[in-house]
């Protein structure tokens, strides 16, 4: 991220950078950006993944689930020595209205590979299986 704190409802630019020579490809499902990252929170000591949907709103500004290859991809391919970057206002939607996440030490989980198989259906999502995984994680972030 490009901070480490932030004022809750502030906007969080997040950076996914590729330095290597080759390209990487993300885990992702077919929904949006955010199914390539893992929002996790520092909890007694130990970090707890959040279950976290940034929100897609409709017109009266109610939070929508859709689930459709049509849509963008998140962090598909990422080639060498390029980056992916996106804005979060620290919204979510686990309620019928967007609602901005709690106060808290947080930060990202990401799952790369360096090769990527075919898509793939699964009832719940359209997704493509990575080979070599490996994770990273983000800078820690604070939200006040």
């Amino acid at each position: 991220t490009d901070k480490t704190e932030y004022k809750q409802g502030e906007i969080i630019k997040i950076t996914i950078r590729n330095n290597s020579d080759k390209p990487i490809f993300g885990g992702m499902n077919m929904l949006r950006w955010w199914d390539d990252l893992q929002l996790e929170k520092l909890k007694n000591g130990s970090w707890v993944e959040v279950d976290f949907w940034p929100p897609q709103v409709d017109h009266e500004g109610f939070c929508v689930m859709v689930f459709s290859p049509e849509l963008p991809a998140g962090v598909n391919k990422l080639e060498a020595h390029s980056e992916f970057v996106q804005e979060w206002d620290q919204r979510e939607c686990a309620r019928e209205k967007p609602t901005l996440i709690e106060k808290g030490k947080y930060r990202l989980a990401f799952v790369y590979g360096t090769k990527a198989g075919n898509w793939a259906y699964d009832p719940k999502y359209y997704h493509r299986p990575i080979k070599n995984p490996k994770l990273i994680y983000s800078n820690e972030f604070i939200i006040k």
